[in-house]
C-alpha cells in the first residue's frame, strides 16, 4: 500500500539545458510554490513602454529573471533579478519547472516539431491557453551557454507563430520584432 501512495504524489520536474546549474537547492522555493502554474528562472513579458524621441507608445519584450554566467557567483549576470514570483508570457528553456499535477491534468506535453529551439516557449503557451500562469522565481542559478539563431531558430519560429495564430512572440529571444 505504501508502494501506491508514493507513485500517486505528484513530483516537480525540471526542464534544464546541459550547461545550466543550480546555486542553490530548489526545492526551497518550489515547497512553498502552486502545482498550478509553471515556473522558469528567466522569461518574458510584453510591456507597453513611451518613447519621448519619437513620442508614441511602444511594445516592447522584457526580460525577468537572473542567470549568472559562469559557475561563480561573482560573474557577470544576464537580465534582472526577481525577489519573489513574478508573471510572464513565456519561459527562457535554460530552465522551467513543472509538476506532474500539471502535466497529467491537462495533459500538456512538447511538440514533436520543436526538437531544440522555442519548445519552452511552446509549452508555455499551450499552458497559457488551458488557464495556466506562468512565474520567474528567485533561484540562484547559472547558464554558460549561448543561444543560437540559425536557419532552424526561424523556422521553429513561424511554425510556433502559425500554430499558436500570434503575430510576435514574447520570449527571451529579442530577434522578434514582431515585423
Amino acid at each position: 500500500m505504501r508502494f501506491f501512495k508514493r507513485i500517486a504524489q505528484f513530483r516537480w520536474y525540471i526542464f534544464c539545458h546541459q550547461d545550466f546549474a543550480f546555486f542553490d537547492d530548489p526545492a526551497e522555493i518550489l515547497k512553498d510554490l502552486s502545482r498550478d502554474a509553471i515556473y522558469g528562472v528567466i522569461g518574458a513579458a510584453l510591456v507597453k513602454k513611451f518613447s519621448w524621441s519619437h513620442l508614441r507608445h511602444y511594445r516592447h519584450n522584457e526580460l525577468t529573471g537572473m542567470v549568472f554566467t559562469s559557475l561563480s557567483r561573482n560573474a557577470p549576470k544576464k537580465n534582472i533579478a526577481v525577489s519573489g514570483k513574478v508573471k510572464v508570457a513565456t519561459l527562457d528553456c535554460c530552465c522551467f519547472i513543472v509538476n506532474s499535477k500539471l502535466i497529467r491534468e491537462h495533459d500538456l506535453s512538447f511538440d514533436e516539431n520543436l526538437p531544440f529551439h522555442l519548445y519552452s516557449e511552446d509549452f508555455s503557451l499551450t499552458a497559457k491557453s488551458k488557464g495556466i500562469d506562468t512565474y520567474v522565481v528567485p533561484i540562484a542559478c547559472c547558464h554558460t551557454g549561448r543561444g543560437t539563431f540559425n536557419r532552424a531558430f526561424f523556422e521553429n519560429l513561424i511554425y510556433l507563430k502559425q500554430k499558436h495564430n500570434i503575430d510576435r512572440l514574447v520570449g527571451t529571444s529579442s530577434i522578434d520584432r514582431g515585423e
